[in-house]
This record gives structure tokens, sequence and C-alpha cells, in this order.
């Protein structure tokens, strides 16, 4: 059985494609280009299930079209749109360059004060503007805040361990 500590979100199913079982993925991290998974987790009913993937082609920079050994027909395949997909920390290539590829690979990072304090889990990012917003579920209740980032307030990321360490304004997190 797959423990929630061994993957870490990359996306979501977003629609069957063709005829056979394939089915677009969109990412919101670029694990899958740092790793080398032979499958992907998806969390169904509260349980994350490998799916072994045959196949797998880019569709633009954010999406790919991945053929999976068990799903065979576009019936199958729709039965998993809105799926929220995980990649395996056990997988991610140590030797590759770790950085970045967008905000939204934020997702799923636990955010850290300098001091070691933990804030929450970011599982959205807007960076629709140029003021970029994390929003987190906060660790001590689990409501959610809204912090605004600025690369000034970064003090450290780790990718392997999805941690973002923050050096915040001081009253930031009382707002």
């Amino acid at each position: 059985m797959i423990g929630n500590e061994e993957v870490f979100p990359i996306g979501r199913v977003t629609r069957p494609h063709g005829t056979h079982g394939e089915l677009e993925i969109t990412f919101t991290d670029d694990a899958f280009e740092r790793g080398d998974a032979a499958y992907l987790v998806f969390m169904l009913d509260g349980i994350l299930v490998p799916f072994f993937m045959d196949e797998y082609c880019y569709k633009g920079q954010e999406s790919v079209i991945v053929k999976f050994t068990d799903i065979t027909s576009e019936s199958k395949a729709k039965s998993y749109v809105g799926t929220q997909v995980f990649y395996p920390f056990k997988a991610l290539d140590d030797e590759a360059e770790m950085t970045l590829s967008s905000y939204k690979a934020l997702v799923g990072f636990r955010v850290v004060t300098a001091q070691g304090q933990t804030i929450g889990t970011i599982f959205a990012v807007d960076d629709s503007t140029a003021n970029v917003l994390l929003y987190l579920h906060k660790h001590d209740d689990q409501s959610e805040c809204v912090l605004p980032y600025h690369d000034d307030f970064l003090v450290a990321y780790d990718l392997k361990h999805r941690t973002l360490t923050l050096q915040l304004p001081e009253g930031l997190l009382h707002l």
C-alpha cells in the first residue's frame, strides 16, 4: 500500500483522449520531467492507487497524454476525469537540476518560516497577475489563508522534501 508520505501531488486528470483509454493530465509540477517513474498514482476513494504507463506524449507545456496499462476504453477513461494525480518521491532524479518550473509547481509544498514554524500547505497558486498569491491550508486548524509571495521573502526551497521557507514581514500572518 502506498502511503501519503511516499508521493506528492503533480496535477489532475482533465479529460479522456481518444477511444483507447488515453488520459490527458494537466500538471502543476514539473516532476514528470525530472523523474523516471514507471507509474503515476491516483487518489481513488481516499486510497492511493498506482497506474503503470505504457506510453505518453506531451501536449503543450503543462499537459501530457498518457496511455495506462489497465485503462483500455474511453468509458473507463471518463471515470477518472477530475482525479488528483501524484508522483512517487523515490522516482525523482537526484542528479537532475532542482529548480522550480513555475509558481504553480509550489502546490503541495509545506510553507515554513525562517524560524522553523510550519504555516501550512499550499493548495493553489494565483500567478495571473504581477502579485503572486499562495493559498494555504493552515497547519494548526486547516483554515484557509492567502499569502502574497515575493522573491524577497524566499529563504530556501527544497523540491525533494517539498518545503518552501519564507521570511515574512512581521504581522503578515495576523492580517
